[in-house]
Formats: C-alpha cells, sequence, structure tokens
C-alpha cells in the first residue's frame, strides 16, 4: 500500500485492526492498492469511515478497464449501499439527489447517459424481479403525498423552445413516460393457466377510507388528447382477442351486471357496465354474441 505526499502521522491500533491517517489538509492519496480487511474473530464496526466537511468524501478519477467499485467478492446478505434505514432513516433535510447529473448533445440521435438493470435468470423455480420500489408512511400525523415512483418526461420543462420530432418509420420514437413491453419468444412455452401483463394494476386499501379512490386517475391540460387510449398494432399481426376480459371473479360482481337493464322498453333484462357521469348512475347494455 503506497501513498502521495507526506503523511503526519498514522496510528495503528494495538489489535492491528484500526489505521487512522493524518494531513495537515485532510486529504490522504492512495497511488496505489489499498485492501482493507479484519483478522477472524474480530468485530469490526466500520472498514473505512469517513467524515468531516470536505467538497467530496471520495472521489474518483482516471480509467478503469472493469469497474470503479467492485462488489463482486461481497456476500450478498445485506444492502450494498445503505442511505439511511427503517430505524434510522435520512433526515428530510436531504434534498439532493443521490445521483445528478446534467447532459447536452447536438445529435438528436446520441444517448448522452444510459443507467439500467438486466437481470436474467435460469434455473427451476426461479423468481425475477427486476426492479422494485416501495414508498412506505408509518407516521400518524398524516401526509398528503406519498408516492412510489415519479416518471416524468418533461419537453421544454425551463420555458425553452424544445422540439419532439416525428417518429417517421421508427416504431419505438416518440416521447413517453414509461415504456412497458411484455415480449415472449418464438421457442417459449407459457403453461395453461399462467398469466402475463405489460402493467400491473392492484389497489389494496383498507381502513376508514373517505376520499376517493380508484385504480387508475387519468387527468389531461393543455391541448386535449386525441384520444383517452390510442391503439395500434403491427400489420398483418392479429390484435387484441377482446376490448374487455371479465373472467369468473368478476362476472356479475360491480361494474358487471348480469341483468336489469331494460333495452327495449317492454322490460327486457340485459347485462350491462355500470359507470358514473358526476355521481348519477347508469348502465352500458351488453349484447350476447
Amino acid at each position: 500500500m503506497s501513498f502521495r505526499g507526506t503523511l503526519l502521522r498514522s496510528g495503528i491500533d494495538s489489535d492491528g485492526i484500526d489505521v487512522t491517517f493524518y494531513r495537515s489538509d485532510g486529504v490522504v492519496t492512495f497511488a496505489g492498492d489499498a485492501v482493507f480487511e479484519g483478522s477472524i474473530g474480530q468485530v469490526i464496526t466500520d472498514s473505512v469511515s469517513l467524515s468531516g466537511s470536505v467538497a467530496n468524501g471520495i472521489t474518483f478519477t482516471g480509467a478503469y478497464t472493469t469497474h470503479a467499485i467492485n462488489f463482486d467478492g461481497v456476500t450478498l446478505d445485506k444492502t450494498l449501499i445503505g442511505v439511511g434505514s427503517y430505524g434510522s432513516p435520512v433526515d428530510q433535510s436531504c434534498t439532493t439527489a443521490l445521483v445528478s447529473m446534467s447532459t447536452t448533445s447536438d445529435d438528436a440521435n446520441s444517448w448522452r447517459y444510459s443507467a439500467g438493470l438486466y437481470i436474467k435468470g435460469t434455473g427451476s423455480g426461479t423468481k425475477v424481479l427486476g426492479l422494485g420500489l416501495q414508498s412506505e408512511y408509518n407516521g400518524t400525523v398524516g401526509v398528503d403525498r406519498l408516492q412510489g415512483m415519479s416518471s416524468i418526461a418533461f419537453l421544454g420543462a425551463g420555458g425553452e423552445a424544445a422540439r419532439l420530432l416525428t417518429k417517421g418509420g421508427d416504431g419505438t420514437a416518440g416521447m413517453y413516460c414509461g415504456w412497458f413491453k411484455l415480449a415472449v419468444g418464438a421457442s417459449a412455452i407459457m403453461d395453461s393457466g399462467s398469466f402475463a401483463a405489460c402493467l400491473w394494476l392492484d389497489s389494496q386499501v383498507g381502513g376508514t377510507i373517505s376520499g376517493n379512490h380508484a385504480t387508475m386517475f387519468i387527468t389531461t391540460g393543455g391541448d386535449p388528447p386525441d384520444a383517452v387510449m390510442y391503439f395500434n398494432a403491427s400489420t398483418g399481426e392479429d390484435t387484441w382477442s377482446n376490448f374487455l376480459y371479465f373472467d369468473s371473479t368478476t362476472y356479475n360482481v360491480n361494474p358487471v351486471v348480469a341483468s336489469g337493464c331494460d333495452v327495449s322498453g317492454a322490460g327486457s333484462s340485459e347485462a350491462y357496465l355500470k359507470v358514473s357521469l358526476n355521481g348519477t348512475a347508469y348502465g352500458i347494455p351488453l349484447i350476447s354474441i
């Protein structure tokens, strides 16, 4: 282990575990390899602990052939990077982002930054979760905003005359807050009784409910959208077997009513879908085909 610069003092505890370095400007530079480890049987709270008022805790410069930080040899039974904990959360005064960056490019086709996860599972019984986010509030004072995730695509956020170019022949182009694609390979198999969907909306609400509650909340502003939902399918492929599908668990359960809608004026009873128009209940009759 080599150090560039002059060390004013270095101390090693009697157990040979903890090492502290001091220098007049508060900076220690590692020019070569530095390995921090404890002996078997020793209990170490922190291998490396940084404190003090400095511009940056750790700064990485130079070229790395693999990774700037490597966790390959870590026993993966704990959190790799901890920012607060359940018992000791990060204080609300921590307002800066964990990752902050700004990019600029004159090339409309240039991806200046891309971050993501690629997770591939094999073997029997494998369960794969790409990314999980959970926001939790347990206080009794109350909170007016609790969001699991916020994904915002903003064109000209600062009032600039930004431009969204035409899609042209690229079916993946456009402006979206999220792109959810479900794909099954030609040689893959989906067993009978299995289920797959591009989006799963699950609303489970208990307690005292006095406010409004919906599985999907849709708002709009500015120029009216062409449609609430826009359908487009690849040429030459089947589209959708049904517009809506209610299985045996949802048939004859609100909002699907098996009978009671008079469509002929002669007392006939037809199934219908319940809708509310500004608080007034209506039924959309369903015709058996």
